[in-house]
């Protein structure tokens, strides 16, 4: 059961409270409960979409504290981070991505202000980072997001900008059509299906596991499942001990590739070359990525490495 299914079980849409939650499980559990004549199925269903549904209820709108920002005279890119940052239901974001592939996601927010925007980024990934949700929302204190510093309103109307990708089974997924939505409406904080769309997400989680791969899917393949660091062109795969496998993409008769350019270990800021040489040339495709996961594996064993290349040619 996915958190829309719970949802609709329990006859809720968003936004709702926790209180919505518990007052709806006790009026279903006394309607249905075998003890007082109920369905054993039907009672089971209702205690999954609790369990779901506890976790995950939808956050009301932040609301600023306007007397400080009219006694300031000023709205500050830092204010509509915290508006955004506090508005956004992590929860149900993680139960949504539940819900469709099954797995448990942990998740990241950074901040992203400026002297003039306000916002957030956030990644939800599995274990392996095979799959990987990235959501972005950003607002600006120009134009409409400028406050009218008259009257006794308490929340500030600001246009919101959203973005929303996906990497499934080895491919970038874009979520909508243009790379930003903007909109006054501010749900797509709270209500995970604003930005990733029931019937696309399941769409991607339910193709199999792409083998040819574009350059944007690679590029996520090596930052994701590979962990690799991007330095002016090249990708460095860690190694361990601040030790790294060099590669870096190349085009050859108008084929895209990937070639190893050896071992290096990272001094500072600087990746300097090794005595450890390795090179090989591989195709932009799965089996490569699946290549490059078991090279890594090996660690700082350099010898085994060198071994393992030598016998892919």
């Amino acid at each position: 059961m996915n958190l829309a299914q719970a949802g609709k079980t329990f006859g809720l849409s968003f936004p709702y409270t926790a209180a919505d939650v518990k007052k709806t499980y006790r009026a279903l559990s006394s309607k249905n409960h075998p003890d007082n004549g109920g369905n054993d199925d039907d009672m089971a269903q209702i205690n999954v979409a609790y369990s779901i549904l506890k976790d995950t209820n939808s956050s009301q709108p932040y609301t600023l504290n306007w007397k400080e920002i009219r006694e300031r005279n000023e709205l500050k890119a830092s204010d509509l981070t915290n508006v955004i940052k506090n508005t956004f239901n992590v929860s149900a974001f993680l139960a949504y991505f539940r819900g469709f592939t099954g797995e448990d996601f942990e998740y990241i927010i950074h901040e992203t202000s400026n002297q003039w925007n306000g916002g957030i980024n956030v990644k939800f990934f599995n274990k392996d980072k095979t799959t990987v949700f990235t959501f972005a929302a950003t607002a600006s204190t120009n134009d409409r997001s400028k406050p009218s510093f008259s009257g006794n309103n308490e929340n500030i109307s600001f246009e919101l900008g959203i973005t929303a990708f996906g990497y499934i089974n080895r491919k970038k997924i874009k979520m909508a059509r243009r790379d930003w939505a903007f909109d006054n409406d501010h749900a797509a904080l709270f209500d995970p299906s604003k930005s990733f769309g029931r019937a696309k997400l399941l769409k991607a989680v339910s193709q199999p596991k792409t083998t040819d791969m574009k350059k944007a899917d690679f590029g996520l393949a090596m930052r994701y499942e590979l962990n690799a660091k991007h330095v002016s062109d090249v990708d460095f795969i860690p190694l361990g001990n601040d030790y790294f496998l060099k590669v870096y993409r190349m085009v050859w008769n108008r084929v895209p590739a990937w070639s190893f350019g050896g071992i290096s270990h990272k001094q500072g800021y600087t990746y300097k070359n090794t005595n450890h040489r390795v090179y090989h040339t591989f195709y932009e495709n799965s089996e490569t990525v699946d290549t490059l996961l078991k090279l890594k594996a090996l660690g700082n064993d350099f010898d085994a490495i060198t071994k393992a290349v030598e016998a892919l040619k």
